[in-house]
């Protein structure tokens, strides 16, 4: 069985805010598609009866429609898209270790990230060729979205996260880098102490480099940060390709 860390409250939050999203989602869709196919009947018959389609503002009442469909259109499919993304980060059906894209993880997360990241903060992804990896997707994404945004919030201003890959040794190493701030020497060696946190107390509660520590060792892998105070940090987690069957069996 998974760690339970895995189906921690925020985890399940998000499920359950994809799965209430989904439902309105689809009636607006299938609403916009039905509004859709009536205006191009209308357009239909305007096309047989000219005469009539030269009544003021008509033209213009159905340019507006129209544009209203495909921006709703548009709307769905972006929404579609962040509920699927959240289904994947949350992942609480898996009870298994899974093979898993480290990539696709990664891009789900930045997906849930880009309110935070977009007009300020440039990600340069220089991914490698690396293998699917055995894991637990959910507990993964936990680790991805805690690094990414810790990334974020030591830049000030705008700044620059590069998130680098590459397997060596049977293990995907993922690298993420920001400009930002940078840890302090007297600070570095606490970092991932329970409790410990340099946020303001509404940022954080010092849970979330713990919580990666224990997922990454969960998975028989490791988690390092390189800083300098005012050049930024990078954290380099390594993760081995397979689990062994005793990992399999014990979670």
């Amino acid at each position: 069985m998974p760690d339970p860390i895995q189906c921690d409250p925020e985890m399940m939050l998000l499920a359950s805010l994809a799965h209430e999203i989904s439902t309105p989602l689809g009636t607006i869709r299938s609403n916009n598609e039905d509004i859709d196919l009536a205006f191009r009947r209308v357009g239909d018959w305007m096309k047989r009866f000219p005469e009539r389609a030269v009544e003021p503002g008509m033209k213009d009442i159905l340019d507006v429609v129209e544009g209203s469909i495909r921006s709703t259109r548009l709307a769905c499919e972006r929404l579609s898209e962040i509920v699927n993304n959240v289904r994947n980060f949350a992942r609480l059906d898996d009870a298994e270790c899974q093979l898993a894209d480290i990539h696709e993880s990664i891009g789900s997360t930045l997906v849930l990230l880009a309110h935070v990241l977009k007009h300020r903060i440039t990600v340069v992804k220089d991914y490698g060729r690396v293998r699917q990896i055995d894991c637990y997707r959910g507990q993964l994404h936990q680790v991805f979205m805690n690094i990414i945004l810790n990334a974020a919030q030591a830049i000030e201003g705008e700044g620059e996260i590069r998130i680098k890959t590459w397997e060596s040794d049977n293990a995907v190493h993922i690298a993420i880098s920001d400009t930002g701030r940078g840890i302090s020497p007297d600070v570095l060696p606490r970092i991932f102490d329970p409790g410990f946190t340099t946020k303001k107390t509404r940022l954080g509660a010092g849970l979330g480099l713990p919580i990666c520590r224990s997922i990454v060792q969960n998975h028989n892998g490791s988690i390092e940060v390189e800083s300098e105070a005012g050049k930024g940090s990078t954290f380099t987690i390594v993760l081995p390709v397979a689990q062994n069957s005793e990992r399999e069996a014990n979670g």
